[in-house]
């Protein structure tokens, strides 16, 4: 690749241009070319709060998704609750619409499906719990936590019965973690409470 100076065009060789002419153009065609085989769910992230709106694939094409036109998200703001709407597709070129800001995501019950196919994630998953029980049972304290399991809120945490959740018996327990920012939520609320009252001035002066 050629860059002499500032002002000179980008000139690929034959081999160059091959690779770039071999690379996918979107998700689901990188997936295909590294032969990925699992489910996934396609989302278009709304622009100005951020909500993901769920893509829905058309019967008999799973590649081609049927977008919604606006957000169809709830926001709270000092006004009370109003229905975002804003718009979550743009138009290409080309003529074409996509989302403006598209997310692929792993599907949570194909993941599931796959780990518990696993028969060594299925094994280091009861080892792990039963360990945790004998713990507590023994009374074994360990002077520090290495895995989840060993913390005080899982070996502490109960199910609806009563039973610790790392009491399996028969069954597989597993935790998920969860990471949550409320920097979100507050920058949403401020926005769409800025976005009402630029309205509300809007109509006073007309």
């Amino acid at each position: 690749m050629s860059t002499c100076n500032s002002e000179s065009t980008l000139e690929f060789s034959p081999s160059q241009e091959k690779i770039i002419s071999d690379m996918p153009t979107s998700l689901i065609d990188a997936l295909k070319r590294l032969d990925i085989d699992g489910h996934f769910d396609l989302y278009t992230v709304c622009p100005e709060c951020s909500y993901t709106n769920r893509a829905h694939a058309l019967h008999g094409k799973e590649t081609f998704y049927d977008f919604p036109d606006t957000c169809s998200n709830d926001v709270v703001g000092e006004v009370g609750k109003s229905r975002c709407s804003a718009s979550l597709l743009k138009t290409r070129r080309d003529g074409t619409v996509q989302p403006i800001k598209p997310y692929l995501v792993t599907s949570l019950s194909d993941y599931l499906a796959r780990c518990l196919s696993d028969s060594t994630f299925v094994e280091q998953s009861k080892d792990t719990t039963d360990s945790a029980l004998h713990a507590i049972n023994s009374n074994d304290a360990q002077p520090e936590v290495n895995n989840v399991f060993e913390a005080s809120f899982i070996k502490d945490f109960k199910g609806s019965d009563g039973k610790l959740f790392v009491d399996r018996g028969d069954k597989i327990r597993l935790a998920f973690s969860m990471h949550v920012s409320d920097s979100l939520a507050h920058n949403t609320a401020r926005r769409h409470t800025t976005r009402n009252n630029q309205k509300r001035m809007n109509t006073r002066e007309e």
